[in-house]
């Protein structure tokens, strides 16, 4: 199975996708961490992801880079203790994305 990261540094070794990507690209190094983390769970994830509410396709889009979801990022971000200075006001894509509403 190939993820995200793997994908990212094959794309990016090309410098006219590494040009677009920077422009446009929202899947930040903040949710590579998150993802990173989760992942760190290993069998401990399922477990997260039920506590928190998260469905488990949501996450798996997420690490595989499919769909972003900034508040799936900032449920994460903030349960996990990640250390810095990210938060889902200075995302440029959090108004990009509908809340769905109950997301805390």
């Amino acid at each position: 199975m190939l993820f995200f990261k793997d994908i990212k540094e094959d794309k990016l070794a090309d410098p006219e996708f590494k040009s677009v990507y920077d422009r446009e690209c929202h899947i930040c190094g903040t949710t590579m961490d998150v993802v990173g983390a989760c992942l760190s769970k290993g069998e401990g994830l399922t477990e997260l992801l039920a506590s928190l509410d998260i469905d488990a396709q949501a996450f798996r889009d997420l690490r595989d880079g499919d769909f972003c979801d900034p508040r799936l990022v900032e449920k994460l971000y903030r349960h996990l203790g990640i250390k810095g200075t990210w938060s889902l006001d200075n995302c440029p894509r959090a108004a990009c994305v509908p809340d769905k509403g109950g997301e805390s």
